[in-house]
């Protein structure tokens, strides 16, 4: 990352790792910036929505999990993500 900063796919191989470390702030920041270099990948979206699950924001899990499924009508994990909304 420290190489190129608008490389969107380093920001989200950080935010994946920062996801599974536990770190869900430092996740969803390098989300939200990974979303602002490129605002059309639903998985984003998605794991942004995880993490804010996993804090128990449920709030922002919701509308992130709104967000990911308006960009991916037919996503194979639908069902699954219905449930937090």
């Amino acid at each position: 990352m420290g190489m190129q900063p608008q490389n969107q796919e380093a920001k989200l191989h950080a935010a994946i790792a920062n996801q599974r470390m536990k770190n869900y702030p430092g996740a969803i920041a390098l989300f939200q910036t990974a979303i602002s270099l490129d605002p059309g990948n639903p998985l984003l979206y998605k794991r942004m929505g995880e993490c804010y699950r996993d804090m128990g924001d449920m709030i922002s899990a919701r509308a992130a999990f709104q967000k990911y499924l308006q960009m991916e009508p037919d996503a194979s994990d639908k069902a699954e993500i219905e449930r937090y909304l």
